[in-house]
């Protein structure tokens, strides 16, 4: 199911944006020295970052990378992987698994992300000889140098780890527009627009325009000149507290997806969503950016995805299941529910199927226009995880001591492989690389 989006005069003329792509050739200069440790490519500058497509399918395992971090975070960026540790970042090639920088501060808790093009690594720390205070730096993802550095005021946001608590904002950390010099943020109906010079506001929009009720903006995502968000706004008599319509399927409320202009906050256009059955799952939808140009709202595997081209505005939905990739530059959708995987197009006509047994896989596959990636949580054997396509199937194997077991996190598509993060108990942890 499809359609195009019907945008206001105003904003037609406005709204220009490009696919997301990893892949690109980048090599960017260095504008900010960080005083933090950072290690290059054989202690020099790392070499250029080559053209590497995300793999259509996979057959062995090409490249391993260990470390000795307690837990690992991998996400995409151009050209490979970063691999998040806690305590900094480590970008490697896609194809190799060769290290091409890291950046470590080596005092407290690091946290990090990646915007949306995949052409900056953000991370979050705190202030060396100040760990009360916390910073923001933009990392240039060819270079590892940094290329913005912002004081956060995070006092009001608190997440719980191992019985302390610190203050961080990871949700916001990749909304972040190096060319607009801004960073974005949502609190409550408000979506945010700060300034790197000085942390103030460029711009705000209160989303929830006349809603009488409750109000909520959800999860935001940067893609080109576009900002999108997921918005909510139900009924709610203050009079009876206690009679709250949240999870009420008969519930009278709205939900949508809004773009805005980065650079000054202008609405691009608005996306009713009326097929979402409740308020709660209008407010707990997921908004995911996939590397074909497509963006996604993901209410849950069970119900129904909303995805949404923001170059050309045309937009559908799927019931009973999630989009969970998109390929050929967002003209195929990659869409799972639990036990089944399937390619389709636009349309909705289905390309092909991948069944699974359903209790081997009760979260989304790592997908590929080809077929489906599933990593076993743990494994005492040699094979670790299997791709299904089409036509065929594969077993793909790692080389393991007698009594190691391994344990596996959340895998990820990136340029050149489809990589897994895993720990042993023996204290190792480290990348798998698949092509």
């Amino acid at each position: 199911m499809s359609g195009s989006i019907a945008s206001s005069p105003r904003c037609l003329d406005i709204f220009v944006g490009t696919a997301l792509k990893f892949g690109i050739c980048l090599i960017a200069p260095v504008l900010l020295v960080s005083g933090c440790s950072f290690v290059g490519f054989g202690g020099s500058t790392p070499p250029p970052i080559y053209d590497l497509g995300v793999p259509a399918s996979v057959g062995e395992v090409t490249w391993e990378w260990e470390t000795d971090a307690e837990s690992l975070n991998v996400l995409p960026v151009v050209g490979g992987v970063a691999v998040f540790d806690g305590s900094g970042v480590t970008v490697l090639s896609g194809d190799t698994g060769q290290v091409r920088w890291e950046y470590h501060q080596g005092e407290g808790r690091v946290i990090g992300a990646v915007t949306s093009n995949g052409e900056h690594v953000v991370v979050q720390e705190p202030v060396p000889g100040a760990p009360q205070d916390f910073r923001m730096h933009v990392l240039d993802v060819a270079t590892g140098e940094s290329l913005r550095e912002e004081a956060l005021d995070v006092t009001e946001r608190k997440v719980g780890d191992g019985g302390r608590f610190h203050a961080w904002i990871a949700p916001s950390l990749a909304d972040v527009s190096v060319d607009h010099e801004l960073w974005f943020s949502r609190e409550g109906s408000e979506v945010i627009a700060r300034r790197f010079d000085d942390g103030g506001r460029a711009w705000a929009t209160s989303e929830v325009r006349a809603c009488e009720g409750v109000g909520d903006v959800g999860p935001i995502a940067l893609v080109d000149e576009a900002l999108l968000g997921s918005v909510t706004c139900y009924a709610f008599d203050e009079d009876d507290p206690d009679d709250d319509a949240l999870h009420d399927s008969n519930a009278d409320f709205t939900s949508e997806v809004v773009a805005w202009n980065a650079a000054d906050g202008r609405e691009l256009w608005r996306l009713e969503t009326p097929e979402v059955t409740s308020p709660y799952h209008s407010r707990n939808r997921s908004l995911t950016d996939h590397s074909g140009g497509i963006v996604s709202a993901d209410a849950s595997p069970t119900l129904m995805s909303h995805w949404v081209d923001p170059t050309t505005e045309e937009y559908g939905w799927v019931e009973d299941a999630n989009v969970v990739g998109s390929f050929e530059g967002g003209e195929r959708l990659g869409v799972w529910r639990i036990g089944e995987y399937r390619v389709e197009d636009r349309s909705g006509e289905v390309l092909y199927r991948v069944s699974e047994p359903s209790e081997q896989g009760r979260v989304a596959p790592l997908a590929l226009a080809d077929g489906m990636v599933r990593v076993l949580e743990s494994s005492e054997g040699v094979v670790f995880a299997r791709f299904r396509g089409a036509d065929q199937e594969v077993d793909l194997s790692l080389e393991v001591e007698s009594g190691v077991n391994l344990e596996f996190g959340v895998g990820a598509v990136v340029p050149g492989a489809v990589v897994v993060p895993f720990t042993d108990n023996e204290g190792r942890s480290g990348v798998v690389g698949m092509s």
